[in-house]
This record gives C-alpha cells, sequence and structure tokens, in this order.
C-alpha cells in the first residue's frame, strides 16, 4: 500500500504568526459557508504572501496544516484564487489532526473539509493540492503525502472520498482509492448537477454546494442551496 523511502527528506518547518482575522474577511469566509468559531479552530488567519503568478506581495487567507498539534506547512489563498504554500515545507494532509480511525471524509480543497465540519463532521480533511490535471502522466509528486508510511492512515477503518463529481475529481477519486486500498474506501454519488455536498446521518445531502457559469464574468460560481436529495455512498470494491 505504501512506498518505503530509502531516506528521510528534511524539511523546512514555517513560521507560522497568527493574525487576527478582519470583519471583511470573516464575511467573506461566510460566503463559503464557514463560521468564525470553524476558522478560529482551525487557526485560519490573514497573512501577506509573495505569489511568483504575479510577481507580488498580496493579502491571503492562510490556511496552516497542523499535524500532531505542529504546524508543517502553510496554504495561501487570495480572493482572486491565487495559491502558493510554504517554500521546502512539508506535503500533508489538511486537518490531519481530525482523523478518525473508524471514519474519515476526504474533500478536495479546504473550504469543502471546513464546511464539512460546519455541518457537523469534523472528521473531514482535505489533499492539499487539489485534484490532479487529467492530462498529467505521472502522479506520484502529486501524493507524496500518502506514499509514505503512516500509522494513523493505516489505522482508518473506512474512507469516504467526497470528491468534486468531474473529470479531475474523478482522477483524483481513483488515485486516493488505489493508494489507501480499495477495500475500504467508499465513494459518493452526489445528485445531478452538484460537485460536492455534506452528508447527514441518514443518508440524505443537507447542503449542496452547485456550481454554474456566470455569465457575465464567465468564471464558476459556487452557491450554497438546503436539500433534500439522497445521496448513496457506495464501496469501490464490491463486498
Amino acid at each position: 500500500m505504501y512506498t518505503q523511502q530509502t531516506h528521510k527528506k528534511v524539511y523546512r518547518k514555517p513560521e507560522f504568526k497568527p493574525q487576527l482575522l478582519t470583519d471583511k474577511a470573516i464575511d467573506w469566509l461566510g460566503t463559503r459557508g464557514i463560521t468564525p468559531e470553524v476558522a478560529a479552530r482551525n487557526q485560519i488567519t490573514l497573512a501577506t504572501k509573495y505569489f511568483p503568478q504575479v510577481e507580488e506581495e498580496r493579502s491571503a487567507i492562510a490556511f496552516p496544516f497542523v499535524r500532531n498539534g505542529e504546524v508543517v506547512n502553510v496554504k495561501y489563498r487570495t480572493h482572486d484564487k491565487y495559491f502558493t504554500q510554504e517554500s521546502g515545507a512539508e506535503k500533508c494532509w489538511y486537518k490531519y489532526d481530525d482523523i478518525d480511525s473508524k471514519c474519515t471524509i476526504i474533500t478536495e480543497g479546504e473550504f469543502d473539509a471546513l464546511a464539512f465540519e460546519v455541518a457537523g463532521y469534523r472528521h473531514a480533511i482535505s489533499v492539499p493540492d487539489g485534484a490532479p490535471a487529467i492530462e498529467s502522466k505521472s502522479f506520484d509528486k502529486k501524493f507524496t503525502y500518502i506514499d509514505v508510511e503512516d500509522p494513523t492512515i493505516e489505522a482508518v477503518e473506512k474512507f469516504i472520498l467526497a470528491v468534486d463529481n468531474d473529470a479531475p475529481g474523478k482522477k483524483l477519486e481513483e488515485e486516493l482509492a488505489r493508494r489507501l486500498g480499495k477495500e475500504r474506501c467508499y465513494r459518493v454519488r452526489w445528485p445531478e448537477g452538484c460537485r460536492i455536498g455534506f452528508i447527514s446521518a441518514n443518508n440524505t445531502v443537507k447542503v449542496v454546494k452547485m456550481t454554474f457559469s456566470n455569465k457575465t464574468t464567465k468564471r464558476r460560481v459556487d452557491s450554497f442551496k438546503i436539500l433534500t436529495s439522497p445521496v448513496n455512498i457506495d464501496p469501490i470494491v464490491s463486498k
């Protein structure tokens, strides 16, 4: 299931200095369905970071990646969706310390994992880099956070793969199941037209994020709606 590393790589530990979220930042997180309480528990903060894509420093939301109580990486996101992480830091599951040995939900992004927590499912984590590009020929570097021996991940009895219902999401689901073990992975089949949703105890969707195209800006827009459509959780491998 995992590959044994021949040598242990040395990673740089980031210096994480949280700043208080402004009212504007809290309001913006609210548009993504993230409450101030969940933001505070996960140490989400503001930061000024250099973004090589635009060759300048910008204000960004900072997501610390915490493992065993220690910040091992920080991911930064601007309001217009530029991303960067700490150089030389270790790739790690987001919300690693919320992994539950009985059942852990895996999402495609930090906001999705946080939104699950808002909906009452703290045992949701996220991959650190989103879904792989569908045209990629090799995915080894994309999944270095999985392809190591990890007793915490090894101990999980059941993974629910709640990723986006598009081609990159399907490729992510396939790679996660293959690397984590198909026999303990379950896929979520969302209702028609939705990318991702939140699973309630009685196997229905409580909240679902719909994605549509804004005709004016030509950009995708996420909208949160209350639904009661059934959702199926199927094993990757038939029992």
